[in-house]
């Protein structure tokens, strides 16, 4: 098991408090009978983030034998003002990952705002290499009024200037202030689209095949 610290600067610890992006380093937890990651994090300086939700695989950097993911920090909206973000972590190639002799790079993706509010579960869609980000926010608040949770369709970084997405574009709105997308999932061909409500007014959970996708 390995932990993540971001801060490579030669000859300094350039690590801890402030060092949320940019290279780093894969660090070695002690395993024992039953480890303590919290107090392991501590103790390693490894890199913090607010609930880390969900993680998916670009497959696109799979296929060329490269090493990326994608992932959610959910944020806390009401308590903060702190919407979130959607980050992704390359780590070299897939022999290098394996070995732990590449450099683990984290970067932004996607920042969150009161629009794109706490993103939870993310999907990555085959074909197109788009992210799909759930909201899990809250739907009451000052800034928007009531408001229910979306789905986000959200580009890749392209060929620009920076390194993060390239624009989103909500896909989806539910119709109950109680629910939240959850699990989403696409299969191989990026044309289905698997994804759960959870809380709703029924009751019962609900699983959705929402399909069209070009």
């Amino acid at each position: 098991m390995f932990g993540l610290r971001l801060g490579r600067r030669s000859g300094a610890t350039d690590y801890g408090q402030g060092t949320q992006s940019g290279l780093g380093s894969w660090i070695p937890i002690p395993q024992t009978a039953d480890t303590d990651l919290r107090a392991q994090a501590e103790a390693l300086r490894l890199t913090g983030f607010y609930r880390p939700e969900d993680i998916d695989i670009d497959r696109r950097a799979l296929a060329g034998q490269k090493v990326r993911f994608c992932a959610n920090n959910t944020g806390n909206e009401p308590d903060d003002q702190y919407f979130g973000e959607v980050v992704c972590i390359s780590d070299g190639t897939v022999t290098g990952s394996a070995a732990n002799t590449a450099v683990p790079e984290l970067q932004t993706l996607v920042l969150g705002s009161p629009a794109i509010n706490m993103p939870d579960n993310i999907a990555y869609q085959a074909r197109r290499g788009n992210w799909i980000i759930h909201e899990d926010g809250e739907t009451v608040t000052d800034l928007l009024g009531p408001h229910n949770n979306d789905l986000w369709s959200c580009l890749p970084d392209g060929k620009d200037e920076n390194l993060s997405g390239d624009g989103c574009v909500r896909i989806a709105t539910l119709n109950d202030l109680e629910a939240e997308w959850t699990g989403g999932i696409f299969d191989a061909s990026g044309k289905h689209f698997y994804v759960s409500i959870q809380h709703n007014v029924t009751g019962t959970g609900t699983v959705l095949d929402i399909t069209g996708w070009k």
